[in-house]
């Protein structure tokens, strides 16, 4: 299977996300940008791995359930030094 066709689009995630959330109205772009960007993604990435895509659903999962920036900096933080300590 060709690597384009496992990439999500930029505007299918959103919905996806979206609709994990149980939100009726998409979440706005805007927040997508800022979750990438504290992820560490290309800025104005049109499109998203199954990695990228498990990572942005753990944010929103995240911030779901009333978690702050700051928690969550902290949990990804964590969460790479354990990747970087299994490599």
């Amino acid at each position: 299977m060709p690597i384009a066709e496992l990439i999500t689009p930029r505007h299918l995630a959103i919905l996806q996300l979206s609709e994990d959330r149980g939100r009726k109205r998409p979440l706005n772009p805007t927040t997508i940008s800022k979750w990438s960007a504290d992820l560490g993604f290309e800025a104005y990435q049109r499109g998203f791995s199954p990695a990228e895509m498990e990572l942005l659903r753990f944010v929103n999962d995240h911030y779901a359930s009333g978690g702050t920036r700051r928690e969550l900096l902290e949990q990804l933080k964590a969460r790479r030094s354990t990747v970087h300590v299994c490599r």
